[in-house]
């Protein structure tokens, strides 16, 4: 059921990769098949070491869940660089498809504007990553399908989580309104406070209210 569950939404994912390799409907159910089981093994994998004292779960690899031979087998040379490529950059791929749910026919995102868009986010993404690794800061992130937000988790402190991925989701609306018309801009803002609206109230859970404080009226 999960590998069903799974290969539902690798299926949506995937769909442009598809049609850019021109696979055939056998070829793409095999590939989304591996893709799905390959993230099944991981998340069972994560989850293994959550409740091992010893292993660290922002510190882990596994070297028996790597596929990438069969990824080069199943789709060539060529075409396995272009699912690394690819799988990259999903995060954004999905922030856009919210993106472009959400814009009005009179809005519309076309598909150059879109792919455009995913590019310059992951580069953003990556030139981020790579900034903060030069000053040996450690760079985590944290998302839901409306994007992601990295930040440092060196501080320790939830504030300054806030603050940094205040920042870098304002470096991505810099990005975006190279691209973007302003009412396109607009939507793509909201779902960017939305996103730290979550991350905040994640960071932030409400207080119980202490049950001997609680009055009670006869």
């Amino acid at each position: 059921m999960l590998l069903e569950e799974q290969r539902t939404v690798l299926r949506r994912q995937y769909e442009k990769l598809r049609e850019r390799l021109k696979l055939s409907d056998s070829a793409f159910e095999q590939f989304v098949s591996l893709l799905a089981e390959e993230q099944l093994q991981m998340q069972e994998h994560w989850a293994r070491c959550a409740v091992d004292s010893a292993c660290d779960p922002k510190n882990q690899r596994n070297p028996n869940i790597d596929h990438s031979q069969e990824y080069q087998a199943m789709l060539g040379p060529e075409g396995a660089e272009a699912f690394t490529q690819f799988r990259s950059s999903i995060g954004e791929r999905d922030a856009v498809l919210q993106l472009r749910g959400r814009l009005p026919d009179s809005n519309f995102l076309l598909e150059a504007q879109a792919e455009k868009l995913i590019a310059a986010l992951t580069e953003e993404r990556e030139r981020f990553s790579q900034e903060a690794a030069a000053r040996g800061a450690k760079m985590t992130g944290w998302g839901t399908t409306l994007g992601m937000l990295m930040y440092s988790e060196d501080s320790g402190l939830p504030e300054q989580y806030i603050v940094e991925a205040s920042q870098y989701s304002q470096r991505l609306r810099s990005r975006a309104a190279g691209i973007l018309t302003p009412a396109q801009l607009s939507a793509y803002a909201q779902m960017q406070d939305e996103l730290l609206a979550q991350f905040t109230s994640n960071l932030r859970p409400p207080t119980r209210q202490n049950k001997s404080s609680v009055v009670r009226s006869s």
